[in-house]
């Protein structure tokens, strides 16, 4: 199939026998899975063991995939999903996402999705240049941290102003938390999917596309772009977005994150603040393909122990877990470890909540310096900070330990020094499914109900009720694109109030969706509903109809994005997910804040199993989360519905 939108080709890559296959896109499942999230899910599914359960197997499967816009000049089109079929992090199914200019080159060659099977007898990086597809050697390569490895590729490769996804040392340690980093800042970060690359052997992927992608109706899809566009200028949040991205979020959230959400009252979050960063170390704005927003900047350190030292990225994401969770303050070291991280190829979220649970568990007695090889991880140390990063990245020391993740370490040190484990375990924040949650959200009844469900961390791209919440009503809801009947049922209910559970599932069945469709197509949430911009479901509809000449409503959206969901639940209970996975941990139920702005909240079990089971009926799932083979064949799942049957996991 080639037709507008779509790339028309999937490529399949065995690293275990070097065979490199094209296979041609079928218009049914484009239409029926929509591109990036959506391919990656259904592609895995197909080729998933699930019986599998080592993540380092050859028979985990590994997909890359673009939007099915991406490539064009959609607002916000450049986004990239990066899958594994088993996370070793998580257990289970995880896609993550970036953004960049990977995802365009990628259909610019001519590819709407990468799936990697196998595991190469030795190192080696993938090479695309349109419809050259090599593997090379890349023993050379490995061991080196990803700007080294980006230095040497620059002379292998014969290519100019390729995108390219490297690992680094974590990846190739198979460490929990490591990442491909996407043209060098750029962050697929949940689920250690550069630990699935490094067992592959797979150091690299770098691409080069020339052939462009078809628009079915330029003049409709240029005006419909455009539209978007005016409408989201005019925001106030637009031009904030544009000139401070979301550092600015760093300071509105630090009495929930401070010290691993230690709720402290005296730290000085006005050392992180945007002015700060913008007057010391801002040195211009940088977006991603076909945005208009630049919401990313470059920077410099010009003084201090760092002086010199050049960057981008350093988002709320990154500034919040490695800074004050770490109770860190100094801006130019924050700085500094944003570029320690990605050069190692480590996700920051899963770096920092490990060093502030060893930090923690310092400051509790749990752990010594007879456990840290002599490191001292007091509050605020950033230079024990950065060493354990490096320690966790390289596999020595006490960073060895926490390479396998914290729960594992808890494990690991309970068993060394005979503790209970409970009492390491109670300090980790994170959900039943063990995903970090680096902030306390039990004041913020609709976050708390997303986060207990996430299977990633928290990331611009994750899924929330945030634009249903705060002071929002029926106008508002029109304003942010929110489609009419969905507007008018929200305005009716408590969504928008984030102090109780009442109707979260409402909000969050619709944002599940939105985000789906958003991950598919490729789309960027701070264009979006979502962030409080104003592209809705009927915006994208009007993109996708103009780019790919399939008229589409909003709610032939809505619905793909439900069948993405569906699908991603039955991989989860394949996997041996189960309701019980779908809370936090029992010691956040029933247990106010003790200290601080939001003392005294909490979260009732009863309240939040409501809303829970709620969801699932809106989903068409029983009372323990199982799908109906109903609601399966209604949504062209008949497959998915007789591999579940298999293994009795339908809805009776």
């Amino acid at each position: 199939m080639r037709s507008c939108g779509w790339a028309g080709t999937i490529l399949r890559v065995d690293l275990s026998s070097g065979a490199i296959e094209r296979q041609p896109l079928e218009a049914g499942f484009a239409r029926a899975f929509l591109g990036g999230q959506g391919f990656a899910e259904k592609l895995i599914f197909d080729a998933c063991d699930f019986s599998e359960r080592d993540p380092f197997s050859a028979k985990n499967v590994l997909c890359v995939a673009p939007g099915a816009l991406s490539g064009t000049l959609t607002p916000g089109s450049g986004r990239l999903t990066v899958a594994v079929g088993l996370s070793p992090s998580l257990g289970g199914y995880l896609d993550a996402n970036a953004g960049g200019g990977f995802a365009s080159e990628l259909k610019w060659a001519n590819y709407d999705a990468i799936v990697i099977t196998g595991q190469a007898p030795h190192p080696v990086y993938l090479r695309i240049a349109d419809d050259q597809v090599e593997l090379r050697d890349a023993r050379q390569l490995w061991g080196k941290r990803v700007r080294e490895c980006d230095h040497l590729l620059q002379h292998e490769v014969a290519l100019t102003q390729y995108a390219r996804l490297i690992i680094g040392p974590a990846g190739e340690n198979r460490v929990h938390g490591s990442m491909p980093t996407c043209d060098l800042f750029r962050a697929p970060s949940a689920g250690s999917t550069g630990a699935v690359f490094g067992a592959k052997n797979l150091k690299a992927i770098v691409v080069k596309g020339t052939r462009g992608v078809p628009v079915a109706r330029p003049a409709e899809a240029f005006a419909a772009f455009r539209a978007v566009y005016e409408k989201n200028r005019a925001e106030a949040r637009f031009k904030r977005f544009g000139e401070q991205g979301t550092k600015w979020l760093v300071e509105l959230s630090g009495t929930l994150t401070c010290q691993y959400n230690m709720q402290v009252r005296d730290f000085p979050y006005e050392h992180l603040s945007i002015e700060r960063f913008r007057k010391e170390f801002a040195s211009g704005s940088k977006a991603c393909h076909a945005c208009f927003q630049h919401c990313d900047h470059h920077w410099q350190i010009n003084s201090g122990d760092f002086s010199g030292e050049q960057g981008s990225g350093g988002e709320a994401g990154t500034i919040i877990p490695l800074g004050p969770m770490c109770g860190v303050s100094d801006y130019a070291t924050i700085l500094h470890l944003t570029n320690l991280v990605n050069d190692l190829g480590l996700d920051s979220i899963t770096a920092g909540c490990a060093v502030a649970t060893a930090m923690h568990w310092w400051q509790e007695g749990l752990l010594t310096a007879a456990d840290t090889g002599g490191l001292r991880l007091e509050w605020g140390d950033a230079q024990a900070e950065e060493q354990l990063i490096l320690q966790i990245a390289e596999r020595r020391g006490f960073g060895a330990v926490l390479a396998e993740g914290t729960f594992a370490a808890a494990g690991e040190l309970a068993r060394r020094r005979g503790l209970e484990l409970a009492r390491l375990t109670s300090l980790i924040r994170s959900n039943k499914k063990r995903r970090e949650v680096p902030a306390d959200f039990r004041p913020l009844k609709g976050m708390a109900f997303s986060r207990a469900l996430d299977i990633r961390e928290c990331d611009v791209l994750n899924t929330d009720t945030l634009m249903a919440e705060g002071n929002v009503d029926y106008e508002r809801y029109r304003h942010i694109g929110v489609p009419e009947p969905v507007a008018r049922q929200w305005a009716d209910s408590y969504i928008c109030n984030p102090m109780v559970f009442d109707d979260k599932s409402l909000a969050k069945f619709y944002s599940d969706n939105h985000l789906s469709v958003c991950n598919s197509l490729g789309i960027c949430q701070r264009f979006t509903t979502w962030a409080q911009m104003r592209m809705g479901l009927e915006d994208i509809a009007r993109c996708f109809s103009a780019v790919t000449g399939i008229d589409v409503t909003w709610e032939d959206l809505h619905q793909a994005g439900d069948r993405i969901r569906q699908l991603e639940q039955a991989m989860q209970l394949l996997h041996g997910f189960r309701k019980a996975d779908d809370y936090f941990p029992d010691a956040y139920y029933n247990s106010p804040v003790t200290q601080g702005r939001f003392e005294g909240a909490e979260l009732d079990r009863g309240e939040y199993t409501t809303e829970l089971e709620n969801l699932y009926r809106l989903r068409g799932w029983d009372k323990d989360g199982r799908p109906t083979a109903a609601h399966l064949h209604q949504a062209g799942l008949d497959d998915v519905a007789a591999k579940l049957r298999a293994v009795e996991l339908l809805a009776p």
